[in-house]
């Protein structure tokens, strides 16, 4: 924690406060100001006034599933979705139920998820896997878009469009328009294999 005003910087720990992991993998500030981690073996947990606590969820078996989680976001209705390390992609509801989407009852090729990014403008998730990238349509299904055979990362800007790291290139895919081009090495990229996009 930096403090913007002083500078002053703390550490925090799981051995000198109520921080649950050492191992965070990834956070997301909503807009009531919580603070949203994913951990690599203590799941997902919410900071807010230094405390932290975990999504609450009626069953059990949902912490077991998103003990490993890699990657959290939160959708306009107050969903938090998580990406796991091998069990697909998980929704926790604002009623405290939950549903995952897995290789078993999907139409996913993997349950090894690369990345995602959500769409507030649509309202829409999309999911990056080592075979192909996929939307999910009405927090129902996910539809495979036939776009790039291995996404490495993906990111949503702030006019809805979706860019697409691939090892072969960047992808920008409009997602009004349901459109996409393609920025490869003739374009200028000094290296078509995109590890981050910010």
């Amino acid at each position: 924690n930096v403090d913007i005003n002083t500078g002053a910087q703390r550490m925090f720990s799981t051995s000198d406060s109520l921080l649950p992991s050492n191992l965070i993998l990834d956070s997301f500030l909503d807009n009531d100001g919580n603070l949203y981690f994913s951990t690599y073996g203590n799941g997902p947990f919410i900071w807010k006034n230094g405390m932290a606590s975990r999504p609450m969820c009626s069953d059990p078996e949902f912490y077991e599933t998103v003990r490993f989680c890699r990657e959290i976001q939160k959708d306009n209705s107050g969903n938090l979705w998580l990406r796991t390390f091998s069990k697909g992609i998980c929704c926790l509801k604002t009623d405290g139920t939950w549903e995952s989407w897995h290789i078993g009852n999907s139409s996913l090729k993997t349950n090894h998820l690369t990345s995602m990014a959500y769409s507030p403008q649509q309202d829409r998730l999309y999911i990056g896997t080592g075979v192909g990238l996929y939307e999910m349509s009405e927090r129902t299904s996910l539809m495979p878009l036939n776009i790039c055979d291995y996404v490495t990362e993906l990111h949503c800007d702030s006019k809805g469009y979706i860019w697409i790291g691939s090892n072969d290139g960047l992808l920008v895919l409009d997602t009004w328009r349901k459109a996409y081009f393609k920025v490869s090495a003739e374009d200028g990229l000094s290296d078509v294999r995109i590890k981050a996009i910010t």
